[in-house]
């Protein structure tokens, strides 16, 4: 994943952990856990597909440094870089 897409997703998920202080401000401390271990989870999938794409860039790196012809299929969520 590029840095700026990194970055990116980095914020919003600040963005919604103090949208949800504010807005959840009067709620219990069970569903402040909850909600909690949603961010939690969200974060830990964002660093999951932040690794697949790094593992996958540095396949389509590896093909590129052996001058591979093979076609390489982006997966429609990629961004095409050249």
């Amino acid at each position: 994943m590029a840095a700026g897409q990194s970055y990116e997703l980095e914020t919003k998920l600040r963005r919604l952990e103090q949208g949800a202080k504010t807005r959840f401000g009067g709620t219990t401390d069970s569903e402040l856990s909850e909600l909690e271990d949603v961010v939690a989870l969200t974060a830990a999938r964002v660093q999951s597909a932040e690794s697949e794409v790094s593992d996958i860039e540095s396949k389509i790196a590896a093909l590129n440094a052996a001058g591979s012809k093979k076609k390489v299929r982006y997966h429609r969520f990629l961004p095409l870089t050249r």
